[in-house]
């Protein structure tokens, strides 16, 4: 299983610079970039403030939000699988994660407090309840309690969520 983690942590790696570079091709003066820019983008620098994204903003249609879904779960599973903790499959997981990056794009300012509350929202809709083990079957998650409750790692992996969308979405 943790092999299998570990090639899907590296497909997405790939994935993740495959679509850095074919979406960042110019720079902001609308030059190709050099080779130098680059590789700046696929080792991902492009972000450092020297350094203008030259990417055009996504639109918030279905394929790209189902997209941002998909990234935000597996930096989520890389997250866990670093801490050893068990990431509940993305087929159940599917309809909450659309739903975190949806309430994003529509209130672009949401904190990721607000954004937590609304997953536990969410989740106690589907049934689910705080439990001291995160088990799919049962639908007990140990992060159905306040965001103020959640531990510093539980608490980065919403900041890292609202990063993500906001920075796939071109969100300010």
């Amino acid at each position: 299983m943790i092999h299998d983690h570990i090639r899907v942590i590296k497909e997405t790696q790939a994935r993740v610079k495959e679509f850095a570079m074919e979406t960042t091709t110019t720079n902001e003066t609308g030059d190709k970039l050099t080779p130098d820019e680059e590789l700046k983008v696929a080792a991902g620098l492009a972000a450092a403030p020297d350094f203008p994204l030259g990417y055009d903003l996504v639109e918030a249609k279905e394929d790209a939000i189902l997209h941002c879904a998909m990234i935000c779960h597996e930096v989520t599973a890389a997250m866990n699988l670093a801490h050893n903790e068990y990431t509940i499959p993305w087929e159940i997981n599917r309809g909450s994660i659309i739903s975190g990056v949806m309430r994003y794009l529509d209130n672009p300012k949401e904190t990721p407090e607000e954004n937590h509350n609304a997953w536990m929202s969410y989740r106690a809709s589907e049934g689910w309840t705080y439990g001291q083990i995160k088990d799919a079957k049962a639908k007990t998650h140990p992060c159905m309690v306040p965001y103020g409750a959640l531990d510093p790692h539980q608490q980065s992996k919403d900041m890292i969520f609202r990063a993500i969308v906001r920075t796939y979405f071109g969100l300010e």
